[in-house]
């Protein structure tokens, strides 16, 4: 047996077996497939002696190699408190080898499989993790009993980071049996997920494991295929064989929760969560949509009245042209046929810096208007042919189209690091920071755009034969570069809609756009960042408290002509609707707590009663906050409280908590509760609960 710290490894006649505090898997040798995954403290063994394997499908081919092949050779290896054991092997008909390295630490087991070839064609092909579905817990007499009297459910239950979740998966007519995810695309797939982890978990038997891959590295086209009947299968599809691919998934066991899964993995990847530039919290709170040209009187009211702490500012003159050569310059880029006068003419950087010095005035934050992934169409063949993207036929792919201003049209490019397009936006990034040096930071537009670029290869994708570019790598390297001139600067950034969690790890803040299943899904990836929605309405304030978001300022009805430096502002009458300003200002207080928070990922932080929805943040202050939201009602129509409601939060630190109140939407200020208590980490609340949204502070002083 060779052990390090509370790891092991022992060589069987059969199997290999590997040991953690947690965990014990065994692995044929024979084949090399996982046979056992057993939860120590648990006595479960999730795979119940069915084998876990590997499968390779040659998309090009059309042929499927399973993991049955000859073992080559086997090492142990020891390094960086793991423990390694790699297997090579040769599969019969196939022109590769299939190099498995099972590796254990202290936390998780990871597996991992690279295909060798010496072949220098291109070919697709596609690696699979074939897992068994974990068989549901054997159960007492006392366990049917709690079942037959709706006490308890002992189902397995599926998260993934999807606005729906969590499932059950307990094969019933009524619940969902079969969910496919697609990781690359989450922000407008309804099957997408934008962080690639799932977990599985009983609550009642306080039993779960969660299923994750690394970040930052390369995954094709990734899927999670969760089947009850058949099992788990997590496939990487359109990886080049010629660049010797490879694939890891990483399982980790914890409590019958999925907030642990998912703290697990930000401790692992902090650096994909956490803000890179701290400066932001400054700019966190409610957003204004605008253009250089709002009245000054209109912009003290949304900084005093509706609490706007940031404004996304458009002042370009085109698509691609983020600075212009020369002044003066016109905004058109929303003019045309239908609004003609939806332009500024004759701007000036004094003129928009003097704007900004207005926006700081009243406490608004600017962040001036960028995006990688558009670019004119006369402007992008004149200077950055290169960097057009290829549809598979060869042509050039159309970008942001307004058919009412057609000059405005686009293409949409590639910002690789080889390509003129890449060093070209650094460069408007530092000549943007340069010309309007009291922006706090740029708005980057576009960033849910994840293309195939058909004309350029990435060394290592591929589609059949043919290699090709996944633009993910080129916007990644070259949102890395602009964040460091971010950094040197001390400047942030937002972002519009990012497609993952790996592409917004340059940027500070996120957007999510008009669907609430956008944010239901990118709320997860701003665990510990600023995150707006961009709705207007009570269902979308309702939205941000459970989300820990902040809203879009543009309640009432009012025109969104933009006037110019050289146009008579026009004399706008009922800019604020009065019945949407009354329901925003309740919502107002609640939401600016919110300001620095972090979710809590600790197992089951909140037992909510039936019927309520809500969620638990950590504040900056280290206190906590519990938004609870009991129905769709409005705060303007009456409605009587629940009565004894009783809720239960449980956190690490529970003995720090000196006071709780309860804030609502329905009345102003604190409300001091006397009627809770606490047992070791668990407080115990008992409350009379106000019928819209409303808060409980858990106070530290």
């Amino acid at each position: 047996m060779k052990k390090r710290d509370s790891l092991s490894i022992r060589d069987n006649k059969q199997e290999w077996v590997l040991e953690n505090r947690n965990s014990k898997i065994v692995i044929l040798k024979d084949n090399g497939s996982v046979k056992n995954f057993i939860l120590k403290d648990k006595s479960v063994d999730l795979f119940s002696g069915r084998e876990a394997e590997i499968e390779i499908y040659d998309s090009f081919g059309k042929k499927f190699y399973s993991d049955t092949g000859t073992q080559v050779k086997s090492e142990i290896r020891k390094e960086n408190k793991e423990i390694h054991l790699i297997i090579r092997k040769k599969i019969p008909g196939a022109d590769f080898l299939v190099v498995q390295d099972f590796r254990i630490n202290a936390d998780h087991f990871a597996w991992s499989v690279e295909l060798e070839s010496n072949k220098k064609d291109n070919r697709s092909v596609e690696i699979r993790f074939k897992l068994p579905y974990p068989e549901d817990l054997p159960l007492s007499k006392k366990d049917l009993e709690k079942i037959y009297k709706g006490e308890a459910s002992f189902g397995w239950r599926l998260w993934a980071p999807h606005e729906r979740a969590p499932f059950k998966m307990s094969g019933r007519s009524d619940e969902i049996e079969r969910i496919y995810y697609r990781f690359p695309y989450a922000t407008y797939a309804n099957d997408g997920i934008p962080i690639p982890i799932i977990s599985l978990f009983i609550p009642d038997c306080d039993v779960g494991f969660s299923i994750a891959e690394p970040l930052g590295t390369p995954k094709g086209d990734l899927t999670f295929l969760i089947d009850n009947c058949k099992g788990l299968t997590i496939s990487h599809a359109n990886l080049n064989l010629k660049a010797n691919p490879s694939a890891t998934i990483m399982i980790k066991s914890h409590e019958g929760d999925w907030r642990p899964g998912l703290g697990w993995f930000y401790k692992l990847f902090p650096e994909y969560f956490d803000p890179p530039h701290k400066e932001i919290y400054d700019a966190e709170g409610v957003q204004l949509y605008a253009c250089a040209g709002e009245r000054e009187e209109n912009i003290k009211i949304w900084a005093e009245k509706l609490g706007v702490r940031w404004c996304e500012l458009l002042c370009l003159p085109h698509f691609g042209k983020f600075v212009p050569d020369k002044e003066p310059w016109n905004y058109i880029l929303l003019a045309g046929e239908e609004k003609p006068d939806n332009r500024l003419d004759n701007l000036t950087f004094k003129w928009i810096n003097s704007y900004i010095d207005m926006l700081n005035k009243y406490g608004i934050r600017t962040f001036l208007y960028f995006q990688m992934g558009d670019c004119m169409r006369k402007f992008a063949k004149k200077n950055f042919a290169d960097a057009i993207i290829r549809n598979e036929d060869g042509s050039l792919r159309y970008g942001f189209s307004l058919f009412s201003n057609e000059e405005m049209n686009c293409y949409h490019m590639n910002p690789h690091p080889d390509m003129s397009w890449h060093q070209y936006l650094v460069d408007q990034v530092k000549q943007i920071i340069k010309r309007f040096p009291k922006i706090a930071g740029i708005f980057v537009d576009q960033l849910s755009y994840r293309f195939i670029d058909y004309g350029h290869d990435d060394g290592h994708t591929a589609i059949g034969d043919r290699a090709v570019c996944d633009t993910d790598f080129s916007n990644h390297k070259t949102l890395e570069k602009i964040c460091e001139v971010l950094t040197e600067h001390k400047k942030c950034a937002f972002s519009n809609g990012p497609y993952n969690v790996e592409i917004q790890r340059y940027v500070d803040g996120i957007m999510s756009e008009h669907r609430l299943n956008f944010l239901g899904k990118l709320a997860y990836v701003a665990i510990a960042k600023p995150i707006l929605y961009l709705r207007t309405g009570e269902e979308a304030l309702k939205a941000c408290l459970k989300y820990g978001a902040f809203p879009h300022a543009a309640p009432g009805e009012r025109s969104y002509n933009i006037p110019g430096p050289n146009y008579p502002y026009p004399q706008e009458k009922n800019i604020f609707n009065a019945r949407e300003l009354k329901i925003y200002w309740r919502y107002l207080p609640l939401l600016a707590y919110l300001r620095g928070k972090k979710w809590v990922l600790t197992p089951n932080p909140i037992s909510l009663p039936e019927g309520i929805e809500g969620n638990i943040f950590e504040t900056r202050e280290s206190d906590y906050i519990v938004t609870l939201l009991p129905g769709r009602r409005s705060v303007l129509e009456k409605g009587k409280s629940h009565k004894n409601i009783s809720l239960k939060v449980r956190v690490d630190d529970a003995s720090k908590i000196k006071k709780v109140y309860l804030l609502s939407v329905e009345y102003q200020g604190q409300r001091k509760l006397n009627n809770w208590k606490r047992k070791g980490k668990e407080i115990k609340i008992n409350l009379s609960l106000p019928n819209v949204a409303s808060m409980l502070l858990l106070s530290k002083k």
